[in-house]
Formats: structure tokens, sequence, C-alpha cells
């Protein structure tokens, strides 16, 4: 319990109560800034998300409001690069991507998203191991995923029985 004092008059001692003021009133100019970036990253995050989860009619509005939110914002159009990645939504990344580019974002952002990209889009495995997902996401009515996964599967394994019964059922469905 010493020490606590002896921090407490030391910090009296190079700022005396009279300054205090007008060292919080510094302390929030300065901060107000960080703040405002922090919840535009989070509302461009929510839009993304909220593209996710829409019927198809309402996500293109979900989309122009994050570009809108992040346009002109390197850090913003990486956060919704980074996200339309992790939902695997091409257009949207190439978009942000090329408006990262535009904006003359930082080399080091490009190339990791870059490489973020490539990871990403590894080819198919295992002809199983895509038909249990596929027909995970037929179940759960994610159609637009399914046709999306489903694409690349039957590219590299054209003949397997169960891609094809797969991709006839997300036929009928889809109809």
């Amino acid at each position: 319990m010493r020490g606590i004092p002896e921090i407490i008059q030391a910090v009296l001692s190079f700022f005396p109560p009279w300054s205090w003021p007008f060292l919080l009133g510094l302390f929030a100019v300065l901060a107000v800034p960080v703040w405002f970036q922090s919840v535009r990253i989070k509302q461009v995050r929510n839009r993304v998300r909220r593209y996710v989860r829409a019927p198809a009619g309402e996500r293109e509005v979900h989309m122009a409001v994050a570009f809108q939110l992040a346009a002109g914002h390197p850090r913003r159009l990486v956060t919704l690069a980074e996200e339309a990645i992790r939902f695997k939504l091409e257009p949207i990344w190439k978009r942000a991507l090329r408006e990262l580019e535009e904006a003359g974002a930082h080399p080091k952002d490009l190339r990791l998203l870059n490489e973020k990209v490539a990871r990403e889009r590894k080819l198919p495995v295992h002809p199983i191991e895509e038909a249990v997902a596929i027909e995970v996401m037929i179940e759960s009515g994610a159609l637009e995923r399914a046709r999306e996964r489903l694409t690349p599967a039957l590219a590299a394994f054209p003949t397997d029985p169960d891609l094809v019964a797969l991709s006839e059922r997300l036929a009928k469905r889809e109809a």
C-alpha cells in the first residue's frame, strides 16, 4: 500500500489540480476521432452481416450503405473487405479491394487482403466433404451459397454421383 500514495504524489507534482480540466478536455478532443472511427467500423461490419441475412431484394441497400460508410477511409474499407472475405462475398471484396487501391491504401494492407483471398479460394479437397457441406446449406435454405460452393465442386469432381444429385436437388429447390 505504500506505493499508491507515492504514485498519487508524483502525478500531483507533474499535473497540479488546476490543470486537470484542461488535460481532460485535451484527452476528450483527441479521443473523439478515434471513437468515431471505431463506431463507423462497427457499423460497416454490421451492414455486411445484415447483407448476408437479408432477403435478395434488400441486399443492395445494405451494401450501398456499407460502401457509403467506408468511402474514402482505408481502415473502414479494409474492414469491409475482411468481412466480405469472411462471408465469401466475392463481388463485394473485389469492389472493396478496388476502392482501397484507388484510395491509396497501405501496400501491406493490400498484400494481406490478397493473401486472405488466395486462402479462401482453395479448391475442393474431397467430394464427400463438399457434398455434406452443400447438403447442409440446401437444408438450411442458403441456396445461393450452396450454388457458389457446388459450382467449383462439380468442376473438380464432375462424375461424383452425390454432387450430381445435389445439383439436381438444388435446381428443383431454386425453381
